[in-house]
């Protein structure tokens, strides 16, 4: 369990890491890709907020409802958030 804690943990890092840089940069498609990633990795190991806050980013970019980098911003914090929160609860369930 630990592994695929920490196999996960790696992606998700760079996955958020993509998607934030490929939204600064306008590329849209990147960031849908990369959110796509996310949000079944995410639901695979059972982080079901994470992979929701995924999916509603996925979905507001595809349908052109979120492009403003302002608001995504808000959304991509929260799903930093959520990441976040995972790392902290793997650091202390096995370490």
């Amino acid at each position: 369990m630990a592994e695929i804690a920490k196999t996960f943990e790696k992606e998700a890092n760079q996955l958020v890491a993509n998607i934030v840089m490929a939204s600064n940069s306008g590329l849209w498609d990147e960031a849908i890709k990369h959110l796509h990633t996310l949000k079944g990795s995410a639901r695979t190991v059972g982080l079901d907020d994470l992979g929701n806050q995924a999916r509603k980013l996925e979905v507001s970019i595809k349908d052109d409802k979120i492009r403003d980098l302002q608001f995504l911003k808000e959304d991509l914090t929260l799903l930093e958030n959520y990441l976040l929160d995972y790392k902290n609860y793997v650091r202390n369930k096995f370490n």
